[in-house]
């Protein structure tokens, strides 16, 4: 069974792509984990982050490598994370985190009713 050298290349440029997803994800964890006080949610969202990157390579090796992982593919993903980081990171953090805090507004200003009426409720 022979791997064609398009097939590899299709393999790298997609594993490449998905080490920009990687890092557009972690830019989006890191706003909500700067938003968030240290604890338990910070440990979730670091799982979420790992979980999701391992099943989608692992999904993808398997996929474009026709059932087998290689290591190649793991470290286009990391050139990918990393390249994410130099060019496009810097662009893309201040409105993500503009973005979040919007949304958080947002869902502050449609739950204060019931923040007022469940203050009320206590005091009762």
């Amino acid at each position: 069974m022979t791997v064609t050298i398009g097939e590899q290349l299709h393999s790298l440029l997609g594993a490449l792509l998905l080490g920009v997803g990687a890092g557009l994800w972690y830019d989006l964890l890191r706003v909500l984990r700067y938003r968030c006080p240290p604890g338990m949610l910070t440990i979730l969202l670091d799982l979420l982050f790992w979980g999701l990157v391992t099943v989608t390579l692992f999904c993808w090796s398997i996929s474009a490598g026709r059932g087998l992982v290689h290591i190649s593919v793991c470290a286009a993903l990391m050139v990918g994370f990393l390249l994410y980081f130099r060019l496009f990171s810097p662009l893309c953090f201040p409105p993500l985190r503009r973005l979040v805090g919007w949304i958080a507004s947002f869902l502050r200003l449609i739950f204060a009713p019931f923040r007022f009426l469940g203050k009320k409720m206590c005091r009762l």
